[in-house]
């Protein structure tokens, strides 16, 4: 009977711990909640963006349109290599950090994928079976065999073979000039897998598990709690904009403050709280204009709208003469401009 007793006990015990294990992560050291805060919007976001009856192709093609769509290349804008959390919040990232962000989103769905580097130029690759195919989200592109929904691999767009591509963003006049592989990092240009390149210590790996955990038990009520709580602990965040833009302050006026409320903004943008990303990005655009954060506030509330089907809304924001006026959003709000009107016209048909 004791014996009994003690195995109920100690089941008690694990079941307990289990449940709050993943709520505890929040009151560790902050370079600890920090890390794992990232980990969780990786996790949540490439969940968002998944349902369950989707292929592993679908999966790929779904999350390579998001960062396509979401982090552009603009002039006027500085590379700045740090994390695929630092990509998303900036919304601006060059081809190495789009396959990067890309590959962390397959990551987090377990698809394997690498980074490929070709003629200065890197792109991403998925393994689809036994292919790797190529993703290109830089460019907006992934290739297809002609004829077919079979997505291609490098290999066979070296080989001549007969492709459909449907480019988001950039035309590529000649294919085989551009995905010639480039050996200056790696081998034929081929990373290792991204589990392996990312070189994860066992205590990331132990927080990652943590965060898996708490979303599985409690699904993304847990991503918006930790998210609520990670954000109330932030007092206080310095300007980056001299790090990201070029000439930064002959252009904008620097504000902690301002970046502070875009930053929460742009978070709850990420996890899918598009009614708190508008009011945060109004209340900068009322509390702190002529700074850069109040314009890229203005600018990102067109994204909300696009993401919230609301095709007209966004079309107003992305052809505003005073923003597309601006060098810093001139190229990205045609894009979007372009992308609002196409899903409009669907929606009309």
């Amino acid at each position: 009977m004791k014996r009994r007793l003690k195995i109920i006990i100690l089941i008690l015990i694990a079941v307990i711990a289990i449940l709050i294990l993943p709520l505890i992560i929040t009151f560790l050291p902050k370079s600890v909640s920090e890390y794992a805060y990232r980990e969780l919007t990786y996790l949540h976001l490439s969940n968002s963006l998944i349902t369950n009856d989707l292929s592993e192709q679908e999966k790929v093609e779904t999350m390579f349109k998001y960062v396509a769509i979401n982090i552009y290349a603009h002039e006027g804008f500085k590379t700045v290599d740090c994390n695929s959390f630092n990509d998303l919040i900036r919304g601006i990232g060059w081809c190495d950090q789009q396959a990067f962000v890309l590959n962390t989103l397959l990551n987090k769905q377990n698809i394997q994928s690498r980074l490929r580097d070709v003629q200065h130029h890197t792109c991403g690759e998925a393994l689809l079976g036994d292919k790797w195919v190529l993703l290109d989200p830089y460019a907006g592109s992934i290739f297809y065999i002609k004829g077919t929904s079979e997505m291609a691999s490098l290999d066979e767009i070296i080989r001549g073979e007969q492709l459909e591509y449907f480019p988001l963003k950039l035309e590529i006049p000649d294919l085989q000039v551009l995905y010639v592989p480039w050996e200056g990092r790696y081998r034929e240009g081929i990373s290792p897998e991204y589990s392996d390149y990312a070189h994860k210590s066992v205590l990331k790996k132990a927080i990652e598990m943590d965060i898996r955990l708490g979303y599985a038990l409690y699904g993304k009520k847990y991503a918006f709690w930790y998210q609520d709580k990670y954000l109330a602990s932030i007092k206080e965040l310095p300007d980056p904009g001299e790090k990201w833009i070029i000439d930064y302050k002959s252009i904008y006026k620097p504000s902690n403050d301002a970046y502070l409320e875009y930053f929460k903004g742009r978070n709850y943008y990420l996890y899918g709280r598009y009614p708190e990303a508008l009011q945060t990005y109004n209340r900068v655009i009322n509390a702190y204009p002529r700074t850069y954060w109040a314009d890229e506030s203005a600018w990102q509330k067109g994204m909300v709208y696009f993401y919230n089907d609301r095709y007209v809304d966004s079309l107003s924001i992305f052809s505003n003469p005073q923003i597309t006026a601006n060098p810093l959003f001139k190229h990205r709000s045609k894009y979007m401009a372009d992308l609002s009107k196409e899903a409009e016209l669907a929606v009309l048909q």
